[in-house]
């Protein structure tokens, strides 16, 4: 849909583009989710301990990627960026 397409090349593309791998793999470890997602299944998912998780959240709440909603959950901060990350996986 064209919304989606504008949003897409004119916001979601380009910050992918400014983070790192890293970045990127938190992300998609939060795209499964239908709601906030919980920092330990987001760990879980990416293999990596939670020291590690939290400094990877913290530099993309500072970035405006992801923000957190309560103590331990965080959601997308950039209007439709799951439904892109699940429908393009890696070709960004």
């Amino acid at each position: 849909d064209l919304m989606k397409d504008a949003m897409a090349n004119s916001v979601i593309i380009p910050t992918l583009r400014e983070l790192t791998p890293r970045e990127i793999e938190y992300l998609d470890a939060m795209a499964p989710d239908e709601g906030p997602s919980q920092t330990s299944d987001i760990a879980r998912r990416m293999g990596v301990s939670m020291t590690n998780a939290s400094n990877l959240r913290r530099r993309l709440i500072a970035f405006g990627a992801i923000r957190e909603v309560r103590l331990g959950r965080v959601e997308f901060d950039i209007p439709l960026l799951r439904d892109f990350l699940r429908e393009n996986v890696r070709r960004y």
